[in-house]
């Protein structure tokens, strides 16, 4: 410790003898020595006006500062000698050194390494700029530069020394005072420099001070910042909507400046201005456009802003305000699909990450696996059933009442069987391991470097011969179309393989992992790359239906599962592994590979099904020796018939009400193999050529334009009409199939909200004689209707018809199917009158078109078959016109058995006196 310190003093003793020495020969040093070039100092001092005695004083300052400069360089050169060697410096070195650096001036103290400290923290400042450019002096004009301390108390012994920066780097002036004095001849920006020195160390500051002229004065946005600011400070406007812009001032104060605002087109037109603080003005249509911004502080500088902006319609500019996603109640954010079983009920509805808090009208479509529309929705939330397992692809369309800008978002929901053949049959775990050990053979080879070349033209591993009896629709003992999936690691790592089972399909395997699988000999083994393999595969055989069909695994990257039938739907690397797989059998029947294929058609001998008729049904086939397992669904998935298992006769069901069902059936062989097969079934009532075919859509919405479009099986239109009333009747005398479409047209939107295929026949025309046409009693209840219409009719605006016309309603309630003589939904206008039973009803019971010329006068009530069912009745009036399709009724029974004479009277409601007085009172009500 001793020596050490011997050592540090001995190199401080000599560092500084060889310092003091330099002293001394400063005096002698050349222009070129030092770097100064007096020609070109000379000159730029010319040109900023100086000659004579002020030319000769600046030229000896800068001599000056040119010489402290070299003197510290080379100071620090000597000083590092002297650290690098860390011993006493003998005499002859002394000597040498001196001789080396003759004519070098020293300073006084070694250079330190400058830091921040606490006791020195803090900022150049001057007081005296103005609010609009605080770091700015006028040309010639004094300035006081100061030190901003931002801390009490000190390390002691604090001391200043200042440095003035020309615009071009240059020092030119210096002080060691607390406060820095200058004036400053030439305009430009000048740095300074601000070394601050205390007991333990020092820290240095800098700052930028501009030189402004008042007679030419130009402020770059950059140097005085700010900027202009838009709504929203969006570079988007909204067309033929008022913007206001304005400028967003940073680190300066905007009280009296002198603004000038311009708007200019693509072609440079001014199209507007503006002298206010706030630029004001409404945008045209769609284009590009500049704002220019000038603004002139009271010392004369300006300073332009520009801004390029785009003028957009009002969806555009408002796209990301609301921004939401279709959601289950139990799904977390952010999700794209969903889950549900076969069978079970989904509800979905939009929840907003940001904004919503608007009303909407709600447009949903739902697809069903194949793509194909299947249904529609315009309330808040969409509930479906899924019939069938797969991806059903949702979209909602929310179209804000306020801008008419239309919303949106698509949701996928994966729908999922429970008990797939896999699950019971013995031999799928084993088809599956031969599976996995075929597709981990062919990764591995690709991870150990063979191409896609090599492996397309090899033969026939082992663990393909040993899958091949489970291999449908293959050719050949090997496979065709491999194709490896490298996505650039920069390494040999293989992220999936593709490969098909017969040259004509572009695949029928894939596999994909988002990791990858890489190896390398050097720091893994075998091992490692047997298990690294299996971790990039993932296959969910618990969905597998069918070989033919693709079934899709996905373990997305929150870990859940989905898997599928059909083809992929999810987007690219929403899986971190996924497969698709088709053309394997997973569930072969005990010891055989479930050839030949179960092949065949669900046949009835009736080209039509109508209600309540028995109909059976069969498979067609070649394959012997089957059996049968039989039931039906309806559109909504749910189970509505099954036979018994393993059956060989005809199936028999009958259908109770129009709609669509699906029959499906599990044949089975000899070996235990199944196939399952579905048919959809379109059940309808009989049509027949000339008869009417009537359509009715019910809506509460007002100003409703239907279109109805009937057209035949070869998509011809055959027949169109476009009404108000939502009635539609279509009759044709020519046998066959045909599709009947109802667009309506409500506020300039259109959607197609119905479409049904009917069937007509060639039949005789079964005469139905109702039963008003015998019953004594219809006349009676006819009347009553009639005379409850017309009182209907005139009640006074503002009035309860209830009140107005009970003893018409009272009348005829015995014969309605409402549970109180009142009726509820009055609607009375010019063109109708109509009304329901009950009061909850969504829809209405009777529906009466008037007419302008004449009061009602009756109704037909040929077509009435029971009260349960509405009947299309022709309306008469007085004047003798008829309206032959919009009126209907439902929910009265016209056709009684007995007669039902409402009785009337007074009920009294007597009250009974308290114990103190027991007297009794004449109060009454009257019902």
């Amino acid at each position: 410790m001793v020596n050490d310190f011997k050592i540090k003093k001995y190199w401080i003793t000599a560092l500084c003898t060889v310092l003091f020495s330099l002293a001394g020969f400063s005096q002698g040093l050349s222009d070129a020595t030092i770097g100064f070039n007096l020609s070109k100092e000379t000159e730029v001092l010319k040109k900023q006006g100086l000659k004579d005695e002020d030319l000769t004083k600046e030229i000896a300052r800068l001599r000056k500062i040119k010489m402290a400069s070299f003197i510290i360089i080379k100071n620090k050169e000597a000083a590092a000698i002297q650290e690098n060697k860390m011993k006493p410096l003998a005499k002859s070195i002394l000597t040498k050194n001196i001789k080396t650096a003759s004519k070098i001036s020293s300073l006084a103290k070694t250079e330190m390494e400058c830091s921040y400290d606490y006791y020195r923290a803090g900022r150049i400042q001057y007081a005296g700029g103005p609010t609009y450019d605080q770091n700015s002096v006028k040309i010639n004009t004094p300035a006081n530069i100061t030190f901003y301390k931002y801390y009490n108390g000190t390390n002691g012994n604090l001391s200043y020394e200042w440095k003035l920066y020309n615009p071009d780097g240059i020092v030119i002036d210096t002080k060691n005072t607390s406060n820095f004095s200058i004036t400053l001849p030439a305009v430009g920006a000048y740095k300074i420099v601000l070394t601050l020195t205390d007991a333990i160390g020092c820290s240095e500051f800098e700052a930028t001070l501009y030189v402004r002229d008042s007679n030419n004065c130009v402020i770059s946005p950059e140097e005085r910042n700010g900027t202009i600011y838009t709504p929203r400070n969006s570079d988007q406007l909204v067309e033929n909507r008022e913007s206001i812009v304005t400028l967003s001032p940073s680190g300066f104060s905007t009280n009296n400046l002198i603004y000038k605002w311009d708007l200019f087109d693509v072609n440079g037109s001014n199209i507007f201005t503006s002298s206010e603080p706030e630029f004001k003005f409404t945008p045209p249509a769609k284009g590009q456009f500049l704002i220019n911004l000038k603004i002139t502080d009271p010392n004369g500088c300006s300073t332009t802003y520009t801004r390029n902006v785009e003028t957009v319609d009002i969806c555009t500019y408002t796209q990301y305000d609301d921004y939401f996603d279709i959601m289950a109640p139990e799904e977390s954010a952010g999700g794209r699909v969903s889950f549900a079983k076969v069978g079970q009920r989904v509800t979905l509805e939009p929840v907003f990450f940001s904004g919503g808090n608007k009303e909407f009208t709600y447009s949903w479509k739902l697809f069903d696996p194949k793509g194909q529309q299947i249904g529609t929705g315009s309330h808040r939330v969409f509930p479906f059933t899924p019939t069938e397992p797969g991806y059903y692809t949702l979209t909602a369309d929310l179209t804000n009442l306020e801008t008419g800008c239309i919303l949106t978002a698509k949701k996928t929901v994966a729908s999922q069987i429970e008990n797939g053949c896999v699950l019971t049959n013995p031999k799928s775990s084993e088809v599956y391991e031969l599976y996995l050990k075929f597709v981990k053979k062919l990764i591995e080879r690709l991870v150990l470097g063979e191409t896609d070349e090599q492996i397309n033209s090899s033969i026939a591993m082992p663990e393909f011969m040993a899958l091949k009896p489970y291999i449908k629709n293959g050719v050949g003992d090997k496979i065709y179309n491999f194709v490896s999936i490298q996505e650039g690691y920069g390494d040999q790592r293989v992220n999936g393989i593709n490969f098909s089972f017969s040259p004509e399909r572009e695949y029928d395997i894939h596999i994909y992992s988002i990791d990858g699988v890489y190896y390398n000999s050097e720091y893994s083994t075998p091992e490692d790359l047997e298990y690294n393999i299996s971790s990039a595969i993932f296959t969910n055989i618990s969905q597998y239906i069918a070989a033919d069909d693709f079934f899709v695994s996905c373990q997305v990257i929150n870990g859940g599962k989905k898997a599928k039938t059909g083809k992929v739907v999810l987007e690219p690397y929403e899986c971190t592994r996924e497969s698709e797989v088709r053309n394997i059998i997973f569930c072969p029947g005990e010891g055989s590979n479930c050839t030949p294929e179960i092949v065949g058609t669900i046949k009835s001998n009736f080209p039509f099904i109508y209600p309540k008729t028995e109909y059976s049904f069969y498979f067609e086939t070649i394959i012997p020796n089957l059996t049968y397992s039989w039931s039906i669904t309806s559109e909504t998935g749910e189970v509505l018939s099954t036979s018994d298992t393993d059956i060989t006769t005809p199936y028999r069901y009958t259908f109770l009400n129009e709609g669509i069902y699906f029959v499906k059936l599990t044949a089975k062989n000899e070996l235990g193999c199944t196939t399952n097969f579905t048919k959809k079934i379109i059940v309808d009532n009989k049509r027949c050529a000339n008869d009417s075919n009537n359509f009715t859509f019910e809506t509460e919405e007002n100003g409703v334009t239907y279109i109805w479009t009937t057209t035949d099986i070869n998509g011809n239109i055959v027949d169109t009409v476009t009404n108000t009333s939502g009635n539609y009747s279509f009759t044709t005398n020519t046998a066959g199939t045909y599709e009947v479409k109802l667009t309506a047209n409500a506020e300039k939107k259109c959607e197609t909200i119905f479409a049904k295929t009917i069937f007509v026949e060639n039949c005789t025309p079964v005469v139905v004689v109702s039963c008003t046409q015998n019953n004594p009693l219809t006349p009676k209840i006819h009347q009553l209707f009639i005379n409850l219409i017309n009182k209907a009719a005139t009640t006074p605006n503002g009035v309860d018809v209830n009140t107005y016309a009970k003893t018409e309603i009272a009348a005829l309630a015995p014969y309605t199917f409402g549970p109180n003589a009142k009726i509820f939904n009055f609607s009375n206008d010019s063109s109708s009158v109509s009304f329901s039973f009950t009061e909850n009803y969504t829809g209405i019971d009777v529906y009466i078109p008037k007419s302008s010329q004449g009061t009602i006068t009756g109704i037909d009530l040929s077509k009435y078959e029971s009260s349960s069912s509405k009947t299309i009745v022709e309306t008469n009036y007085t004047n003798g016109s008829s309206n032959l399709t919009n009126g209907y009724v439902t929910n009265i029974d016209f056709c009684p058995s007995i007669d039902c004479t409402p009785i009337t009277g007074v009920i009294n409601i007597v009250k009974r006196g308290t114990a103190s007085t027991n007297k009794k009172t004449n109060s009454s009500s009257k019902i």
